[in-house]
C-alpha cells in the first residue's frame, strides 16, 4: 500500500481512488518508447499517466537549446528560494504513469479528512505588476511585428502550508468547479489540479478536444459580453484551428469536425468559452502526445514560435503546471490541460495563473484576469 492515494477523474462524475499502484518515471529522452512497451505490458490495467508541461519537445523539434542562467538570477531576485522548483530544464524527468493494481471507481470521494489544510502566509505573486505589465507590452510587440499572434502568458503565486495533500485536495475540490479534478503524489511532493480543461478524449476511434478561451466573473450581464467580445472569438477561434491542425496530424483521415464553438462554460465565480473538435484516428497514446502535446490553449499560436517566446518572458519553470494528468486503459483515455493546479514541495504550495495574449490585449485587464483566476485560491 502506499502513502497517499491517487485520485483521478474518471468519467460522468465518478473518479478512480488507488492507493495500491507502482510508478514507472518517463524521461525525455524514453518518454514515447516508455509509453509504449507499458501500452503493450500493461494493456488490460488502469493507468493514471501525468507528464509536465512538455517545452522540450518544441526545443526538439527545432533543434534548439535553453539557457537557464537568467532563469536562477530572476528566481534568486524575485523569490530567493529556487529550491522549491524542480528545474526541469535542467533534469531528465518528463511524467510518470501510475499502473493501478486495484482501484475503485467513485461519485463520492471517501477519503479521510483530518482537516489540517492551512496556508501559513498568504499566497503571494512572484511577478510584481508592473514587471508583469512590461513583459506583456513585450510580447505585444512581437505580436505587431508578426513573431507569433497569440501566447499564454502565465506567473506563479507562493505561500507556506501546513497538512496534507489529501487535505488540500478535499479542501480545493469543494471550491473549484471543473470536471477534470486530480491529486498525484510523487516523491516529496504532489500535484493537485481543479482543472475545467479537456486536452484530449479517445474513445473507440473519436478523439476530440475542447479548449477554454475567454474568461470574465460570472454576472448576467457577461453572458453576452464574453459572446459579443471580438477579441475572446479572436482567442478561441485561433486556437480551434492550431487543434484542428493538431489533430488532423493523427488522424487515419483527413477531415476534422468542429462539434460546437464558443459555448459557455460556467464554473461558478468565473465563466468561459469552449469548443469541442473532433477526428478520427486508430493511433496510440505516445504518437498522439507526440503529435498534439503542448496543448494549444495553454502554449499560443504558432505553437512552436509560442513555446519559445514562453521560455523566454516566463522565469520560471511552469512544472507539471499546464501539462496534463489522466487515466489511460486498453486504447481509450482522457488526459486534462493541468490548469487551476497546485504543486506541492516541502512545506510550499505553488500556483499558477495566466491568460492568452494577443494583438490587441490590454495589459491591465490582463493583470486582472490572472488574479480573478487566482482568487479561490486563498483561505
Amino acid at each position: 500500500m502506499n502513502s497517499f492515494p491517487i485520485i483521478s477523474f474518471y468519467k460522468n462524475g465518478e473518479y478512480i481512488i488507488s492507493d495500491n499502484y507502482f510508478t514507472v518515471e518517463l524521461l525525455k529522452s524514453n518518454w514515447e518508447f516508455k509509453i509504449n512497451q507499458i501500452q503493450k505490458d500493461f494493456y488490460e490495467n488502469m493507468k493514471i499517466i501525468q507528464f509536465d508541461f512538455p517545452k522540450h519537445e518544441i526545443l526538439k523539434r527545432n533543434n534548439k537549446k535553453f539557457n537557464i542562467n537568467y532563469l536562477k538570477n530572476y528566481v534568486k531576485k524575485y523569490n530567493n528560494d529556487f529550491s522549491c522548483f524542480k528545474n526541469s530544464y535542467k533534469n531528465e524527468y518528463f511524467g510518470v504513469v501510475y499502473i493501478l493494481k486495484n482501484y475503485r471507481v467513485t461519485s463520492e470521494i471517501d477519503i479521510k479528512n483530518s482537516d489540517s489544510f492551512r496556508l501559513q502566509t498568504p499566497l503571494k505573486k512572484l511577478v510584481p505588476k508592473d514587471k508583469y505589465i512590461k513583459t506583456i507590452k513585450a510580447i505585444k510587440k512581437e505580436i505587431s511585428v508578426g513573431n507569433f499572434y497569440q501566447i499564454n502568458f502565465t506567473i506563479p503565486f507562493k505561500a507556506n502550508y501546513t497538512g496534507d495533500y489529501c487535505d488540500i485536495f478535499l479542501h480545493y475540490h469543494q471550491k473549484f468547479s471543473g470536471d477534470y479534478h486530480a491529486l498525484i503524489p510523487y516523491k516529496n511532493g504532489a500535484i493537485i489540479s481543479m482543472s475545467p480543461e479537456l486536452f484530449l478524449k479517445k474513445e473507440g476511434d473519436s478523439l476530440i478536444s475542447q479548449p477554454i478561451k475567454g474568461t470574465l466573473p460570472n454576472t448576467p450581464e457577461n453572458y453576452k459580453k464574453i459572446l459579443e467580445s471580438e477579441k475572446e472569438e479572436s482567442e478561441l477561434s485561433m486556437i480551434v484551428d492550431l487543434l484542428r491542425n493538431d489533430l488532423n496530424s493523427v488522424g487515419d483521415i483527413q477531415g476534422d469536425s468542429i462539434n460546437f464553438h464558443r459555448k459557455i462554460m460556467n464554473l461558478g465565480n468565473l465563466i468561459h468559452t469552449y469548443s469541442e473538435i473532433e477526428v478520427k484516428t486508430s493511433k496510440k497514446l505516445g504518437e498522439i502526445i507526440k503529435k498534439t502535446a503542448p496543448g494549444g490553449s495553454i502554449s499560443g499560436c504558432p505553437k512552436e514560435a509560442a513555446v519559445e517566446a514562453i521560455l523566454k518572458y516566463e522565469k520560471f519553470d511552469r512544472e507539471g503546471y499546464t501539462g496534463s494528468i489522466g487515466w489511460w486503459q486498453r486504447d481509450n483515455f482522457i488526459l486534462n490541460i493541468t490548469i487551476r493546479s497546485f504543486i506541492l514541495r516541502g512545506d510550499k504550495i505553488l500556483y499558477h495563473s495566466g491568460g492568452g495574449i494577443v494583438y490587441d490585449s490590454e495589459p491591465e485587464k490582463e493583470f486582472e484576469e490572472i488574479l480573478l483566476k487566482a482568487s479561490k485560491i486563498q483561505i
